[in-house]
């Protein structure tokens, strides 16, 4: 997939296809080669501003803030992702509003700024709410837990599993369930609670198991 999308930027000379292409190759090469990843979104950021294309310069910025995030740099995480999020708003696109919300939450989540973490994850998560796009809340509610957990409140960050857990059982969504059940039978391990923890984790257990049949 990689080589091919490589080779396809090699030959063609339609900028705006380039652009596609550096977006998508940036986002594979996010993880395993971050720099190479940082250099393809920053090109894709140079010729979206020379195209004057306000949505791909948007998602120029995702990216560079992407990579910056990766690898620690988190101040110029937000710094790109307020970028990308001030456009996307003054284009009306609510669903790339809605996710840039939360990874500025996310990265406020970093910085220990529960507050604004727990707003901007707010706000997306109501952007979320009027698109109806279900498994996005369900995220949303995660990491508005985890900020709880990480003020050490346990009952508000119990409540946004199992609020997340109700929608990821309704959406047959098993990667989302494992990752509820597994937060909710952790705590209750750290309560001493083990037999709410069992009850919580062996269904991560048979999850798993009917995952491998």
């Amino acid at each position: 997939k990689i080589d091919s999308m490589e080779n396809i930027l090699l030959s063609t000379k339609n900028d705006s296809i380039k652009i596609i292409l550096l977006h998508d190759l940036a986002w594979e090469y996010r993880r395993t080669i971050p720099e190479r990843a940082f250099t393809l979104s920053k090109k894709a950021l140079s010729l979206a501003i020379q195209l004057n294309d306000k949505s791909q310069i948007a998602k120029s910025y995702s990216r560079i803030a992407s990579c910056h995030y990766n690898q620690g740099n988190i101040e110029k995480a937000k710094e790109n992702y307020l970028l990308s999020l001030n456009l996307y708003q003054e284009l009306g696109k609510k669903r790339e509003t809605a996710l840039m919300l939360s990874n500025i939450g996310n990265v406020y989540g970093e910085l220990s700024n529960y507050p604004l973490a727990l707003e901007y994850f707010l706000k997306g998560t109501k952007i979320f709410e009027e698109q109806k796009d279900s498994i996005s809340i369900a995220r949303n509610l995660i990491n508005i837990g985890v900020v709880y957990h990480d003020l050490k409140d346990e009952q508000e960050y119990l409540e946004y599993n199992f609020k997340a857990l109700a929608i990821f059982e309704k959406l047959n969504d098993d990667y989302g369930l494992l990752g509820c059940l597994s937060n909710i039978g952790s705590l209750y391990l750290e309560q001493k609670n083990t037999k709410e923890a069992l009850k919580y984790l062996s269904r991560c257990e048979k999850i798993l198991e009917q995952s491998c049949k």
